[in-house]
């Protein structure tokens, strides 16, 4: 007892301590900066303390591909310190903060994109018997300059519903060091099938150095059918002609039968399940589906579905006294005042029977060994039957 004890009580130790893990707090957990030659910029952080136990924690910062145990193109980390460097002695329950101190150098050779990462780690907590590794962290997207003009783009093509107006936005930055004197894009949208029905354009801007804008168009769905279109942006800048994508949905107020339960086990109280998925770009409220039964009516809960969303209704129908056997029923689906029915066709199973197995006729397999035995055997009794004989004989 003593020995199963010695081997258990560390292990109960470390679990007694164990941390439960740290979170990291901030006004913006991902910030995006420019760089700037020996500019400093200050970034205010929140422990989120979880250990049931006195603890230090460690602030420190380090490259995104670093952090991936790859070799970073660009390393600010070493530009970064810390107030306090170290956050001892803090109790369970506290949320102690700590401020990052980024110091640019005065050039960055590399113009781009680079992400560093501000963590904060438990350390060996004071007074205590186990330290440990758990850490959270916060992003810094660090943007440094192309030379001359660089656009950076996206587009966003808003889903819409029939009838109803819908917008683009063509969302631009100048990451160069020159200004981007004139900028537009002309929008132009293709029908599911892949022919054009209809442009759109946006207003005519220019965007200085580190300067980001919206440009937007708004395009009438009238007389549109449902379904999935295609938006091609075409983007006019100083000269440069750029193209991007994206898609966007037209709905109609219609819930579709994706799928549902055909197959009931017999005698018994069955989940009858409906999934539905809307068609609409609006949210739809008091959804519930009847089921109209040769033995009854179920109805299943009422519930609430957002845009596009599938959803699963579940129902129970008792087949109790039923044949096996097809049965016809009519599904109702009601949604924002609306209904739709259908029918639908229901199997009800057959009892499974028990079935008597057939006698088969078992031959009797000798194996090597019983063989031998039986030959010695009959050998045995061959020898005392010749030796009774011969006994006979002489007693004659």
């Amino acid at each position: 007892m003593g020995k199963k004890w010695f081997i258990v009580l560390p292990l109960l130790i470390i679990l007694s301590t164990a941390v439960l893990g740290i979170g990291i707090g901030s006004r913006d957990l991902s910030e995006e900066v420019y760089f700037s030659p020996n500019k400093e910029l200050s970034f205010d952080y929140q422990v989120i303390t979880t250990s049931n136990q006195v603890m230090d924690y460690l602030p420190f910062a380090i490259m995104e591909e670093a952090f991936y145990g790859r070799e970073p193109e660009v390393d600010l980390a070493p530009y970064v310190y810390f107030e306090p460097a170290v956050l001892k002695t803090i109790s369970p329950g506290s949320n102690p903060m700590f401020r990052a101190r980024l110091r640019f150098p005065e050039k960055i050779s590399m113009p781009g994109v680079h992400t560093m990462r501000i963590c904060v780690e438990e350390t060996m907590a004071s007074g205590g018997m186990v330290g440990s590794k758990s850490s959270a962290c916060a992003r810094i997207t660090i943007i440094v300059q192309y030379p001359g003009k660089y656009l950076v783009s996206g587009l966003h093509a808003a889903d819409t519903n029939i009838n109803q107006a819908t917008r683009f936005e063509l969302n631009t930055e100048n990451r160069g060091e020159q200004k981007i004197e004139q900028l537009w894009g002309v929008i132009n949208i293709h029908a599911p099938g892949g022919s054009l029905i209809n442009s759109v354009y946006t207003e005519k801007v220019s965007l200085a150095p580190q300067e980001s804008k919206k440009l937007s168009a708004v395009l009438d769905t009238f007389n549109y059918k449902p379904g999935e279109y295609l938006a091609k942006a075409t983007i006019f800048w100083d000269g440069e002609v750029w193209e991007i994508n994206d898609t966007f949905r037209v709905g109609s107020l219609e819930l579709k039968v994706i799928n549902y339960t055909s197959e009931f086990e017999p005698d018994q109280i069955n989940p009858f399940q409906i999934i539905l998925k809307s068609g609409w770009n609006s949210e739809l409220k008091d959804v519930y589906a009847v089921i109209k039964l040769p033995n009854g009516e179920i109805q299943t809960p009422t519930t609430t579905l957002q845009p596009w969303e599938d959803r699963q209704l579940t129902t129970y129908w008792e087949t109790k006294g039923l044949a096996h056997g097809e049965y016809s029923a009519v599904m109702t689906i009601y949604f924002a005042g609306q209904s739709a029915s259908e029918n639908i066709r229901l199997t009800v199973k057959g009892k499974t029977e028990e079935m008597t197995a057939p006698v088969e006729d078992k031959k009797i397999e000798m194996s090597l060994p019983m063989l031998i035995f039986a030959g010695v055997a009959l050998l045995v009794s061959w020898n005392m039957i010749l030796w009774i004989i011969v006994r006979k004989r002489k007693d004659g």
